[in-house]
């Protein structure tokens, strides 16, 4: 399969109910400074995941800190979710995840980008070896 970068509409995460299902009964995994909290579910698009991501107020001031923080990990996202795709393909599942940044100590995106690829790789390894 082709790898395809693109982070479409259908794949943000908006509904509020998935938000509350997530919270509620997630499985988390963290790499600082980025919380990963995912779960499965039917999802009534055909998309294999749905993301959010948010940069609290309590961390970051100023909204175009938050907005910058948002934007690095919806890159860093993007680019490295190739291998979370298949695997969610072969397996036959649909995932939300919401990425949340903990602290503001020094966040670059060369910081950020290696911690999704973490998150991502231990979602993944996750899927693979459910059921």
């Amino acid at each position: 399969m082709e790898l395809n970068y693109v982070f479409p509409k259908s794949e943000k995460l908006t509904h509020q109910k998935l938000f509350d299902v997530l919270f509620k009964t997630g499985n988390r995994a963290f790499q600082y400074p980025v919380l990963a909290i995912w779960s499965y579910a039917d999802l009534q698009h055909d998309v294999r995941a749905q993301i959010g991501f948010s940069a609290p107020k309590k961390h970051f001031k100023k909204a175009h800190d938050r907005n910058r923080i948002k934007r690095w990990i919806r890159e860093s996202y993007r680019t490295q979710s190739g291998d979370l795709k298949n695997t969610l393909l072969q397996k036959n599942k649909q995932i939300v995840i919401h990425f949340i940044t903990v602290k503001n100590d020094n966040i670059s995106f060369d910081l950020i980008q290696p911690k999704i690829k973490l998150l991502l790789n231990e979602i993944t390894e996750q899927v693979m070896n459910a059921e």
